[in-house]
């Protein structure tokens, strides 16, 4: 499967079955700052493009069936 847009380019390019610690490890770190006001958000998730492809990525129901799984105590999906 092929993604699209900034999260789905850095996915297909830095990502296979074995690197699934360093995944883990970025999206805890974009977790850390993403928030759903992008206003409270930090780094490169102030971009509005970034911060919306990741909220897109978030309610994505293909992918949010596994991040759920370490986000059940912060974000909210809506």
């Amino acid at each position: 499967m092929e993604h699209t847009g900034y999260l789905g380019n850095w996915i297909d390019k830095q990502v296979d079955k074995h690197d699934e610690s360093i995944l883990a490890e970025w999206l805890e770190e974009q977790l850390n700052d993403y928030d759903e006001d992008i206003k409270k958000s930090k780094g490169l998730l102030k971009v509005p493009q970034i911060h919306q492809q990741f909220t897109d990525f978030l309610n994505d129901p293909r992918f949010n069936k596994y991040v759920f799984k370490k986000l059940r105590n912060g974000y909210k999906m809506k």
